[in-house]
């Protein structure tokens, strides 16, 4: 068996699964994340208006995007939200990305959020190829 990154493939020598249980959902303080690998918050839609946007305005967008994310992750793992959830960029650096060969845009940064995430989960497009990982601070 060998795994494909990019243009290499490496012989996967040993395989091992560990199952633990991780702290998720709605909290009452807030939390700080920073993204290890570029967050791909926007789809070809939001580019455009995130394109004509101020810099306030993309901070909005991208704050909004962010509460989304967190609503599709909670949806994918069958977890229903009982709070409003809030976030706010700390910082966000535009970074550009390659995905299936196209360059896109993508993010570093930090961010809080009333919400508890597990170390590495992924948040936004892409994930399942390791964009949009984030670790508490």
């Amino acid at each position: 068996t060998s795994l494909h990154l990019g243009y290499r493939a490496y012989k996967v020598i040993r395989k091992e699964l560990k199952i633990k249980e991780q702290d998720f959902g709605s909290i009452d303080k807030r939390q700080r994340y920073r993204f290890v690998s570029p967050w791909l918050a926007l789809n070809s839609a939001n580019y455009q208006k995130y394109r004509g946007c101020n810099r306030d305005q993309k901070k909005k967008l991208l704050e909004k995007i962010l509460v989304g994310n967190l609503l599709s992750v909670s949806k994918g793992l069958s977890y229903t939200v009982s709070e409003q959830i809030s976030a706010s960029i700390i910082y966000l650096r535009p970074v550009e990305c390659r995905l299936k060969g196209t360059p896109v845009i993508g993010f570093n940064g930090a961010f809080e959020a009333n919400f508890d995430l597990p170390n590495l989960l992924g948040l936004g497009k892409s994930v399942s190829r390791g964009f949009g990982a984030v670790t508490r601070v």
